[in-house]
């Protein structure tokens, strides 16, 4: 486990202390998630803890917007590490928030404690334990308690951090983050802190924007030091977010779950300050009333969460059944992105293939560690299974379907998906020929496009009624705008017959990203029509880069006035 660790992005705590917690319930779905549940329980006691601080009626009201709140709910039942990050979050900004009443070494190591751990658990939650160092080195006041709170904290933290160091080198590899507009994260953290999701519309979360508002205008006299310290830790890790995003794609809403108590906490201060000042006699009321409208779209959001029609997780289950039904001795399995789960629920014992191998791997990204890899698990005349879901991010280039194209025939493939709220799995088989596994052929080339782009090297696979066709791309400067690669399958007098037009490669690794020195390979599938016959017609593929609506830009090829290359079609192979 530790090994994994070391080259994974996430910090280990919550891997240490689920470990122990498999060994004491099982495996099983129910005994792993149970652990996020009771760390999302202990989360709305904290919540009402903090809320206790302003007023009983307070604490009630946050805790129960808590126990409501959609996204809290939803991570509840994930076997990761967001709930744990986000109970000890809560306890440490409750600890120090009684640092500031009661100047006692129990509160200075519940803080340190609490706040060590979380940094332990999630590296977002260092954006949480700068809002309370800013908050504490604006205190007035002769008393060193909490500064040396915060300094206990790096150290029970500084023994991790060579892993840390490490680790954020494995993030700033994931180039395949897109990076989203100006305004993305302000709105989709207010709305996953709302609903639990981005995708609904910002009329339903105006109550609450209210409400925070109206607390901060009407309760600014009461409670100031609390106020300050709950709203800074919920508007510096956004802002830190915000800023950061417009260099490195890292924002995530989930990274940020920890903030929601304190968005629940602060609705229920609004309410409990607007109806006080509406009424001190019928303030119970009042604040019931208020709340309402924030927890009707509360629950229509669950409703569609448990209803299906929200985000679904992928049937690995199903998935693994299948293979256990269907695969015989001697296949293997290559999966794509998809050996944890998977392999979670399969209980046979065929031999297996992560693709990439560890997670310090971005993405795969060298055809001869592919050839190697699937040479330990082939056998001629046996069935590679390729299991993929997110395999656009694990294998952007494909070049394992191009190995198992190469070297094997086609035979079949399912697809478990419930669109448009699943995440596909696919899962395609492959009849291995022999284990020759190596660099793929390609027919060498040289070809510059406005000296950004050379195409290098082509190579045409044949598989039932498409071609697929590889272009690898060199880039020789970092490219001017979002090309489009055009693949016409023509015939002799150029017309069109079919197409394979596409951003090269796919969103997840643009081409404006693209570094120079980079070497990319770019699959692009065309489309034979029913009853042609590549052998006995002169078909050609027209080649290039183009831009605009419509494609009517096209990148010329320097030095010969043309902007498309025609590649002859020689059929090296033909799947029966």
């Amino acid at each position: 486990m530790f090994e994994l660790l070391a080259h994974d992005n996430h910090p280990p705590l919550y891997f240490i202390l689920l470990k122990p917690w498999a060994a004491l319930f099982g495996p099983g779905d129910l005994a792993l998630r149970g652990f996020s549940l009771l760390c999302s329980v202990a989360t709305v006691a904290v919540v009402f803890a903090l809320g206790n601080l302003f007023s009983k009626k307070v604490g009630l009201a946050a805790g129960a917007l808590a126990a409501l709140s959609p996204p809290l709910v939803i991570y509840a039942q994930e076997a990761r590490m967001y709930s744990l990050v986000t109970l000890l979050v809560a306890l440490a900004t409750y600890s120090l928030a009684k640092l500031m009443e009661v100047h006692s070494a129990r509160w200075v190591w519940g803080y340190s404690l609490s706040m060590a751990a979380a940094l332990h658990t999630h590296h977002f939650a260092w954006l949480a334990f700068g809002a309370h160092v800013l908050f504490v080195l604006s205190l007035r006041r002769k008393d060193k308690m909490p500064l040396q709170a915060a300094c206990l904290v790096l150290a029970f933290y500084l023994p991790a951090l060579p892993l840390t160091i490490r680790q954020i080198q494995v993030a700033r590899g994931m180039t395949w983050r897109p990076r989203p507009g100006l305004w993305y994260v302000p709105k989709d953290i207010w709305l996953f802190l709302n609903l639990g999701t981005g995708q609904a519309r910002l009329l339903t979360t105006w109550g609450a924007a209210l409400l925070i508002v109206a607390g901060f205008t009407l309760g600014w006299k009461s409670g100031i030091r609390h106020w300050s310290l709950i709203a800074l830790t919920i508007s510096m890790p956004i802002a830190t977010i915000f800023i950061v995003q417009q260099v490195q794609s890292i924002y995530t809403d989930r990274y940020l779950l920890y903030l929601a108590p304190f968005f629940c906490l602060l609705v229920a201060l609004g309410a409990w300050e607007v109806a006080k000042a509406l009424s001190q006699k019928r303030v119970i009321v009042l604040l019931t009333t208020l709340l309402v409208p924030i927890v009707i779209p509360m629950y229509i959001a669950l409703s569609v969460y448990y209803a299906g029609r929200g985000p679904l997780k992928s049937d690995w289950k199903a998935v693994a059944a299948h293979i256990e039904d269907t695969a015989r001795k001697g296949d293997a399995l290559a999966l794509i992105q998809s050996a944890p789960p998977f392999l979670h629920y399969y209980k046979g014992n065929l031999p297996w293939q992560a693709f990439p191998e560890i997670s310090v791997e971005d993405y795969v990204s060298s055809e001869e560690k592919v050839a190697t890899q699937l040479k330990k698990i082939a056998q001629p005349g046996s069935v590679i299974w390729w299991i993929g879901s997110g395999w656009e991010i694990a294998d952007p280039q494909n070049l394992v379907e191009a190995q198992l194209r190469e070297h094997g025939t086609y035979w079949d493939e399912r697809w478990w998906h419930k669109p448009p709220f699943q995440s596909p799995i696919r899962v395609a088989a492959y009849v291995i020929e022999d284990t020759d596994f190596g660099p793929e052929p390609r027919e060498f080339i040289s070809a510059n496009f406005g000296d950004q782009l050379e195409l290098t090297g082509y190579h045409i696979q044949f598989e039932r009624d498409a071609l697929y066709v590889a272009l690898w791309w060199k880039v020789l400067h970092e490219p001017e705008k979002s090309y489009n690669a055009f693949v016409h399958l023509i015939d002799g007098e150029g017309n069109i017959i079919s197409q394979g037009d596409r951003v090269p490669l796919n969103s997840f690794y643009p081409i404006q990203r693209w570094q120079p020195g980079q070497l990319w390979r770019d699959e692009h599938r065309v489309e034979l029509p029913q009853g042609t016959d590549t052998a006995s017609h002169a078909l050609n593929l027209r080649v290039g880069l183009s831009w605009g609506e419509r494609g009517e830009n096209q990148l010329e090829i320097k030095g010969t006035g043309w902007s498309f290359l025609i590649l002859p079609i020689q059929p090296e192979k033909h799947a029966p």
